[in-house]
């Protein structure tokens, strides 16, 4: 694994002879580099979550707090849902998905493997408080593609995952069903004998 000064100075050394190269190469790295840092509402959740075990909040070695002595771990807040559902969407571009509704009749899978898209959050109008996720094909003429609302959103809550990348999202609306937005690893495909 190399630094970040050491892959700008691969660059720099690279197309030092054409600056027009040179600038374009380092926006395109400066824009990869930044959809894939965690925003600072991922490194809220992140924290949230190592410091919360069993239902309890870890304040000290010795002392404990129920969860119900401040807001749930994990949860972002309201106001700042805007803000990291478009960050979430433009990190998570085209990853393949799973959406689960888990409700009073059991689990349902809606769907598996569409690509991601994007997800929203409407704050006003007739639709406030509701969520898209958006999920569609890879290409304009892919006539894959799904819209799942969610109305009446309560809470909202990154699935930490094992890199850096959240593994989905929670969404909890005002009759209690979660929804879950997971993202998945595409089965192998078998390579086929002649």
């Amino acid at each position: 694994m190399i630094t970040i000064e050491e892959r700008v100075q691969q660059i720099v050394e690279a197309n030092w002879s054409d600056k027009q190269a040179l600038i374009h190469t380092l926006a395109r790295e400066m824009h990869q580099l930044r959809a894939a840092l965690p925003s600072a509402a991922d490194l809220e959740s992140i924290a949230y979550h190592k410091l919360t075990k069993g239902g309890k909040i870890m304040t000290g070695a010795k002392t404990e707090r129920t969860s119900e002595e401040r807001p749930t771990p994990g949860f972002i807040e309201r106001n700042k849902w805007k803000t990291f559902l478009d960050e979430f969407s433009e990190r998570n571009q085209l990853r393949p998905t799973r959406i689960e509704v888990i409700g009073d009749i059991g689990d349902q899978e809606q769907e598996k493997y569409l690509p991601f898209v994007g997800v929203s959050f409407e704050a006003k109008g007739d639709a406030a408080g509701s969520v898209e996720i958006i999920l569609g094909g890879e290409t304009l003429t892919d006539p894959r593609h799904l819209t799942h609302t969610i109305p009446n959103v309560q809470r909202l809550a990154p699935l930490p995952g094992t890199t850096s990348l959240e593994e989905g999202l929670l969404f909890e609306d005002q009759e209690g069903t979660k929804t879950l937005l997971r993202f998945e690893t595409l089965p192998e495909l078998e390579e086929e004998t002649v």
